[in-house]
């Protein structure tokens, strides 16, 4: 007894003057629950790097969990001052315990105001297209809430032009989604997700299913290789990419087996829009601005049923599924829309999947085939293959073949392809990367393309080449340069060539600054489309307030190459612009943060025309952000 009470009162000294060390703080603190997810609103917000993105996203490939700011400072090797600085603007779903009955959300607006222009500085005019029928402004909003292992989520937008309330054919918000989901606390439950309303689903390499739109072709053929998240709730802002109904994803003998049912109505395409090499039939762009994309609105009902089973371990993973898929068109829409598609569109497809790392080689590939009786085997499959061969830790070389079927179909895929929304063609890559010095990268690809089968030659060539070289030299983690040269080759046109050259400094923890040029020249013509564009990013860590601004010049000849602009603004993401003619542009975007997770962003942005009538136009965006 008398020990008993001697280990007792040290015990309590001990613990009395003990002081919890800043890691430990933090970890018990700061709880978050970090997904893969919210990499690119983070890279966004400029409070990650490009590499600690990269580094992050291979960690949750791997399976990998971040559920506390002191696990995220292991990753990222920060400072644990700056991550507690950083913590100030992180607004992220808190991870709640198994018995905490809080409900915590997050409300996000965002807006569009209608575009103006001043014309010889005396003229001011509302810029509106006269063939729009609804209001010239855009908006976007949608709240989050999670209780538990619940999570609830509604959306409400529409687009520039588009009415704000639809009467037919069916009545409502030009969009509206929402989702109800339970999500198991631990891997081991073999109830893993069970999820009402809309959802995404990304499985194998896109051939088959893969509701979310891509990001284009890459120099990298890893990058090239999808990395598939499976079943998860949506709150995008496409309107059309995403499945309706009822999923469920279950852990059956360390497999995940994937169930779901989506019925939704969907814009219908006329013939019209169909006589291209393209088989992903679903692939819209959700606008209802005018009237001839008013009548297609809804005016055809889809059903997709389907189970997959896959397995996922540490460096490799393989999956099937089986779908059956219906498209049905409207009586109404029919009688209105002369050629439109046939009334009714049934098939089953399967596919089979796989990708994983084995001793110096990294594979990935996709077999996919519909079944119809009117089609032959090879008339109806895909197929993707793409291999990365590692010949030295400096040097790997990778090759990617693919084959689409002329008749090959898909309602919701986002393959490899020549085209955005999936070709029927085939295609072959060929890539060399080699690490010259330490901080020095030479990329080579190499593609070719060839459509056997087509219905639309006018627009679409037979075959096409593409060669790209990249060279990225990294003197420093403070500086960067990036030169990218590109020679494309189609049938019956001339050689197109384009070279895109960017520099970056970071000149201390709150600033960078960025410079790019692009030229474009197209081998019918002689003169060079050309833009250069400066961007400043201001972003202190801690701060209430950061600041951006890009400035653009850009020169385009009437027979010359478009140029692109793809500047990633604080606060709102990406911003494409098509540039044409000669002019210049400016983006200022500023983001106000409290300490009440309370974020809100303002953009304007300007667009210079030199022409015989001088013209300015002005663009603003609004964006609230709560977190509660």
């Amino acid at each position: 007894m008398h020990r008993l009470f001697i280990y007792v009162m040290l015990s309590t000294v001990l613990r009395t003057n003990a002081q919890d060390l800043p890691a430990q703080l933090l970890f018990d603190n700061e709880p978050i629950l970090l997904v893969a997810t919210e990499l690119d609103h983070l890279l966004a917000k400029q409070l990650i790097s490009t590499e600690e993105a990269s580094l992050l996203s291979q960690f949750f490939q791997n399976g990998g969990v971040v559920s506390s700011l002191y696990q995220l400072q292991g990753i990222l090797a920060r400072d644990l001052a700056a991550l507690s600085q950083l913590s100030e603007q992180l607004v992220l779903p808190r991870l709640q315990s198994q018995t905490s009955k809080k409900v915590t959300g997050l409300y996000e607006l965002r807006s569009t105001l209608p575009a103006f222009s001043v014309v010889d500085r005396r003229n001011f005019i509302w810029t509106c297209d006269t063939n729009y029928t609804g209001p010239n402004f855009a908006f976007q909003q949608r709240i989050s809430l999670s209780l538990s292992n619940w999570r609830f989520g509604l959306q409400l937008a529409k687009d520039v032009g588009e009415p704000i309330w639809h009467s037919t054919p069916t009545p409502g918000i030009d969009c509206s989604t929402g989702f109800l989901a339970w999500v198991a606390p631990f891997k081991t439950y073999q109830v893993q997700k069970i999820l009402i309303g809309t959802y995404q689903i990304q499985w194998g390499q896109g051939l088959h299913l893969w509701t979310s739109r891509g990001l284009g072709k890459s120099i990298d053929l890893l990058q090239l290789a999808k990395k598939p998240l499976g079943l998860k709730p949506y709150q995008g802002r496409d309107e059309q990419r995403y499945l309706q109904g009822l999923s469920g994803s279950f852990q059956i003998w360390k497999h995940e087996l994937l169930v779901l049912a989506s019925v939704k109505n969907i814009d219908a395409k006329t013939i019209q829009d169909t006589l291209q090499p393209e088989f992903n039939w679903a692939y819209t762009t959700g606008l209802h601005r005018t009237t001839t994309e008013l009548a297609k609105r809804k005016r055809a009902f889809e059903q997709i049923y389907g189970m997959g089973l896959r397995r996922q371990a540490a460096l490799w993973q393989y999956g099937i599924l089986v779908l059956y898929q219906q498209v049905q068109t409207r009586q109404l829409f029919a009688d209105s829309m002369p050629g439109t598609q046939p009334s009714a569109l049934r098939f089953w497809s399967a596919s089979a999947y796989v990708q994983g790392t084995w001793r110096q080689c990294y594979l990935y590939g996709e077999w996919a085939s519909i079944f119809k009786k009117t089609l032959l085997f090879s008339q109806a499959f895909a197929v993707n293959l793409g291999l990365v061969y590692y010949l030295d830790p400096r040097l790997e070389v990778g090759l990617n073949c693919r084959n689409y079927a002329a008749h090959y179909q898909a309602l919701y895929a986002n393959p490899i392809a020549n085209s955005t929304m999936g070709s029927n063609e085939r295609g072959v890559i060929f890539q060399l990367k080699w690490q010259v010095q330490k901080n020095t990268i030479l990329r080579l690809s190499n593609e070719h393309v060839f459509i056997p089968e087509f219905k639309w030659p006018a627009q679409f060539p037979k075959r096409s080449a593409d060669l790209r070289l990249q060279l990225l030299l990294n003197p420093s983690k403070k500086r960067s340069f990036t030169q990218q040269l590109i020679l494309k080759k189609q049938e019956m046109q001339r050689i197109q060539i384009r070279s895109n050259s960017e520099i970056q400094f970071q000149l201390n923890d709150a600033e960078r600054f960025s410079c790019s040029l692009q030229l474009g020249l197209n081998g019918a013509a002689e003169n060079i489309s050309r833009s250069l564009e400066w961007n400043w990013h201001h972003a202190p860590l801690g701060a209430k307030c950061a600041l951006e601004w890009v400035y653009g010049m850009f020169q385009i000849p009437a027979q010359g190459l478009l140029l692109y602009s793809h500047p990633n603004l604080i606060g709102f993401g990406t911003q494409s612009t098509m540039l044409r003619g000669v002019g210049t542009y400016s983006l200022v975007a500023v983001q106000f943060n409290s300490k009440a997770h309370l974020q809100l962003n303002f953009s304007i942005g300007t667009k210079y025309f030199y022409a015989p009538i001088q013209q300015r136009e002005f663009l603003v965006q609004l964006g609230f952000r709560k977190k509660f």
